[in-house]
């Protein structure tokens, strides 16, 4: 068990990736601080681990909303006596393009998604000095480097969290906090499998999605989560500032 006594703190843990990547540090031993908005996602999610045997603990927190991340923060660290790693995973998305964004869209977007991985580092670092993980994860997108119209904002969030996190890597390097992110692409989640049945002709949508992919399958959480448990290992101390791409070699192709 790698992370047996440690405390990782998982924004956006409610559901989805979130939850997956919350299930795999428990798995491992971990105390998980599930910081949720959704009130109704959060508690079913701690009810969900802790009938597993893992401690999870809700809290509910706007990731965008500084004094909730920060009392999130305090919370958790006076609970466990400090934090070990950070997992932000916390994202919202919206079909909208520049012509059709409102600047109240744009700022909610922008602020759950980037604001967000600023405010959670910001408040989880000083609490991670006696820790001998120290290890922040920030959750981007494949949509940071080559994306689809109208998804606008969106994409300039995750932009934003690539950019960030290499930045964060040499701030918080004086607290000897490694910063690495995440790059996912399709991943099967309740959100995923909602889109996908709204459409009109949902297997032709899967069968082309499938085609994307060389290794035949979309992502899980757990594709997420293994990746985040190898970052916050002893196996990745030399591994700061860096964007690992997990999206099934979606990326890597030409469309012809």
């Amino acid at each position: 068990m790698r992370f047996q006594g440690k405390v990782v703190v998982v924004t956006g843990a409610g559901a989805g990736i979130g939850k997956g990547i919350a299930l795999g540090f428990g798995k491992e031993g971990a105390s998980v601080v599930l910081a949720e908005a959704n009130a109704e996602s959060g508690k079913a999610a701690e009810h969900e681990l802790r009938q597993l045997g893992i401690d999870a603990r809700f809290m509910q927190t706007d990731v965008s909303d500084a004094e909730q991340v920060r009392q999130t923060m305090a919370r958790a660290a006076d609970q466990w006596s400090g934090i070990d790693a950070v997992i932000n995973n916390a994202g919202i998305a919206l079909w909208k393009g520049v012509k059709d964004l409102d600047s109240e869209e744009w700022d909610r977007v922008l602020g759950v998604d980037l604001k967000g991985v600023f405010l959670t580092a910001k408040y989880a670092a000083p609490f991670m000095k006696q820790s001998s993980v120290r290890s922040i994860v920030n959750i981007s997108s494949v949509h940071a480097y080559a994306t689809v119209p109208h998804y606008d904002a969106y994409a300039a969030s995750k932009g934003g969290v690539v950019s960030l996190t290499r930045s964060m890597a040499l701030t918080l390097k004086e607290d000897n906090i490694r910063v690495n992110g995440i790059c996912p692409g399709f991943i099967d989640t309740e959100m995923y499998r909602r889109y996908v049945d709204s459409l009109e002709d949902p297997a032709a949508y899967e069968r082309y999605v499938l085609s994307l992919h060389t290794v035949g399958r979309i992502g899980t959480p757990d594709d997420i989560a293994r990746t985040c448990l190898f970052l916050c290992s002893e196996d990745a101390a030399f591994i700061n500032g860096t964007m690992i791409t997990i999206d099934g070699g979606l990326s890597i192709q030409l469309k012809h």
